[in-house]
């Protein structure tokens, strides 16, 4: 009999490996293993959410006739522990697993098969829409990757959201121009929100992997107490239910802006869940679809969703394996900055990264402006490292692996790939975020200043940030009006600017 070996991120009703196969043929093993739940300083509501999914999708298994055995933290130190111990027990004739969603869980496991003289055996994965040779077949030679072009090849591949005629529905690819509201849009709106609060009541499963943890990983950032995620497929299917039918109407036109206090507005929050395989990127797609086709949902809110997970999600996933893992350590823009301490605490004075710091303690959850706009933007034109960044952002949301952070991070908030994802870097003084949330109300620093200690530290770092880089920002075509704006101002107003910013910096982020 042969042992099909279930990773943490791979609790798919389409798993690959298990739909080749069944119960008098395979049994199944899961591995919580302490090693991994420590290989960075995770927030504890992903480490709760990891652990609980798993053992709820363990428990779904043996309720359909699979035997499982399933080694707990406790007593498994690392991954070889637990499978030392499973193939001493029940010696299988090879370990078969879905592709492993990373290069260090691929390599990893890979050499553990060869350590302990057991054949390891991959099945392609089915957690996404495309796989990775045909990301490959389609990327290879390209110069620069537009995710627009990825996005449309896939709309005409399955169809989505197409005319008979071979047309975009709407006449349109996308509908940005209609999804760009801001704060005081929503607000002359009367502030409208979704019924349904985003908020699960842990079960006793759940209960128990808080109390592990509050033993194993006591020193973690986060509150494990303050779980509020779904954990198996049922709750997960009642989130996207909650998703189409309450908050997919309101998504495009609102999926830009952020208020103090409103976390999710119009979000989906269902990246947490597909990415561990609870939901399949299928069916949210063809039910935001389905939604438009029934009049329930405009276009552009459809539209809007069906580009972030056939989009964003399968074009990230495949830049990562095209690049291969040395895409990680890219820093073109030579950024060396540590992060400080206060990134785990949000004790700073500027009120936007507070907020959002302080939302992502209380729940490891941002929507994607926020961690670009807001977040991204700041390690952008403050010159942190973005090794150190990526490994914040891996280490403080619940729906972080390094697949989905190493392009993200890497190529779309950070540019250290020279522009091979993103045609300009996504930087901006306070003018974004004054336009699209409402952080500058009551906040220490002034978006109106421009230098100066009372000055918005957005401002003078952004003018940094173009003078430090003029020379290469001046060959993009994209950055050549900006960076020729600022070499033709007066050298004492160039002089205020880095005088600000070096003040800040050698305060807020010391090198």
């Amino acid at each position: 009999m042969q042992t099909v070996w279930i990773l943490g991120d791979q609790l798919s009703p389409e798993h690959a490996a298990l739909a080749a196969t069944n119960p008098r043929e395979s049994r199944v093993l899961m591995v919580e293993s302490k090693a991994r739940g420590s290989a960075l300083r995770y927030h504890k509501l992903k480490l709760v959410l990891v652990y609980s999914a798993m053992r709820h999708f363990a428990q779904d298994l043996r309720n359909a006739g699979w035997e499982v055995d399933y080694q707990l933290i406790e007593g498994t130190g690392t991954f070889e522990d637990g499978v030392r111990r499973h193939l001493e027990q029940r010696r299988p004739e090879k370990l078969v697993l879905a592709e492993p969603n990373s290069f260090p869980e691929t390599d990893a496991v890979s050499k553990l098969g060869r350590k302990l003289r057991t054949p390891v055996e991959f099945v392609p994965t089915a957690q996404f829409l495309q796989s990775r040779d045909d990301f490959r077949a389609w990327a290879s030679g390209q110069k620069r990757l537009l995710m627009e072009n990825h996005y449309r090849r896939m709309r005409k591949r399955f169809g989505w959201l197409m005319e008979e005629d071979g047309q975009p529905a709407g006449g349109a690819w996308n509908f940005d121009p209609e999804n760009r509201a801001t704060y005081t849009t929503w607000k002359r709106a009367g502030a409208p929100r979704a019924s349904t609060p985003l908020l699960e009541k842990p079960d006793q499963l759940t209960r128990e992997v808080i109390a592990t943890l509050a033993r194993e990983f006591p020193e973690n950032p986060g509150r494990a107490e303050a779980f509020w995620l779904p954990v198996d497929r049922a709750g997960a299917l009642r989130w996207l239910r909650y998703f189409i039918d309450e908050r997919l109407p309101s998504f495009g036109v609102y999926e830009d802006m952020m208020a103090e206090g409103e976390p999710y507005l119009f979000h989906s929050v269902l990246s947490p869940l597909i990415n561990l395989g609870l939901l399949t990127p299928r069916e949210c797609v063809e039910a935001a679809i389905e939604a438009y086709r029934r009049g329930t949902a405009p276009l552009n809110s459809a539209e809007g969703y069906v580009r972030q997970m056939i989009g964003w999600r399968e074009f990230i996933n495949g830049v990562y394996w095209l690049r291969g893992p040395e895409y990680k350590k890219l820093n073109s823009l030579g950024a060396t900055r540590p992060l400080s301490a206060w990134f785990y605490t949000s004790e700073t004075p500027m009120n936007c990264l507070h907020h959002v710091l302080k939302q992502n303690l209380e729940l490891g959850w941002n929507h994607h402006i926020q961690r670009l706009m807001v977040l991204g933007n700041f390690f952008l034109i403050s010159g942190i490292s973005p090794q150190e960044a990526l490994r914040w952002y891996n280490e403080m949301y619940v729906d972080a692996y390094d697949w989905v952070m190493a392009a993200n991070v890497i190529g779309m908030s950070l540019y250290a790939d020279g522009g091979y994802m993103a045609t300009k870097p996504y930087a901006d003084t306070s003018n974004y975020i004054r336009k699209m949330s409402n952080y500058c109300k009551g906040c220490r620093f002034d978006p109106d200043q421009k230098t100066g200690t009372d000055a918005c530290p957005f401002n003078y770092l952004y003018w940094r940030f173009i003078d430090e880089h003029a020379e290469q920002f001046g060959r993009n075509p994209r950055m050549r009006t900006i960076t020729k704006a600022w070499l033709a101002r007066p050298e004492p107003s160039k002089e205020e600017v880095r005088i600000s910013a070096r003040a800040f910096l050698e305060t807020a982020v010391p090198a």
